[in-house]
């Protein structure tokens, strides 16, 4: 009996968590979240990785569901906000999620973040398109991409002088981490000019700073190929940096 009843109560939550849309207002919509498709990848890259990838940076995210159909969060909520007190009342405080309501903002918003981390990763010619569906007061998008091809790096050429800033610098050149054939990555390029900033602190050039490196990338289309060029700055004065002593 005691199982019985619990199992009817259970399936009067899921029923009631069926139908919260009902509590939303004139010209409101819940967003249902997103999904990204890939239409076309290049040789040898990973789809699924990807989506993944691209679907973690989505926001925001819809409220959560039980087994996929329930948004048993959000039915707590509204239950919590008709009946303050009691047991309703703690269920909507302890458990309870408010609505995330679609916003015509969301869908552009987003297609900027996936464009600018597909170019951050070397996917210069990507195409994002989104498309919109509508069922039941619930709003869902699918991002549609193209990446087309990921650039690589053809070379990678350190222009240091032959003063002893430079020779540090082409010293260390066996542990860069820009290698020719690898993608190109705007992440790496911090963590490079990082890793020539630490060096050339240790050697007393403390004036130095991450920002005193700058890339030149001159790309080949046809091959889908970059040539890049490390160029380490001179001080605002026109003068090479020197150690502390």
């Amino acid at each position: 009996m005691v199982k019985l009843i619990g199992f009817l109560c259970v399936l009067l939550l899921l029923a009631g968590a069926c139908n919260t849309v009902k509590h939303l207002k004139e010209g409101e919509y819940l967003y249902g979240g997103a999904v990204v498709a890939v239409k076309e990848t290049p040789n040898g890259q990973s789809a699924k990785k990807l989506v993944a990838e691209l679907e973690y940076l989505l926001n925001p995210q819809p409220n959560k569901k039980m087994f996929g159909m329930f948004r048993t969060k959000l039915w707590a909520y509204y239950l919590g906000q008709r009946h303050k007190r009691g047991i309703r009342g703690f269920i909507g405080r302890r458990f309870g999620q408010p609505p995330v309501l679609y916003n015509p903002a969301i869908p552009q918003n987003n297609r900027t973040q996936l464009e600018n981390y597909l170019f951050n990763k070397g996917y210069f010619e990507a195409n994002v398109q989104y498309d919109s569906t509508r069922k039941n007061k619930v709003i869902d998008l699918t991002y549609q991409l193209i990446p087309n091809r990921q650039y690589h790096y053809n070379s990678v050429v350190y222009q240091t002088d032959t003063g002893k800033l430079g020779q540090i610098i082409a010293k260390s050149n066996s542990e860069s981490l820009l290698k020719p054939g690898n993608p190109y990555n705007t992440e790496q390029l911090q963590a490079e000019q990082n890793r020539i900033s630490r060096l050339l602190h240790q050697q007393g050039y403390f004036d130095f700073t991450p920002a005193d490196i700058t890339f030149k990338a001159d790309t080949a289309q046809q091959s889908g190929t970059i040539n890049l060029f490390v160029n380490p700055q001179m001080q605002n004065n026109g003068l090479p940096f020197a150690p502390y002593h």
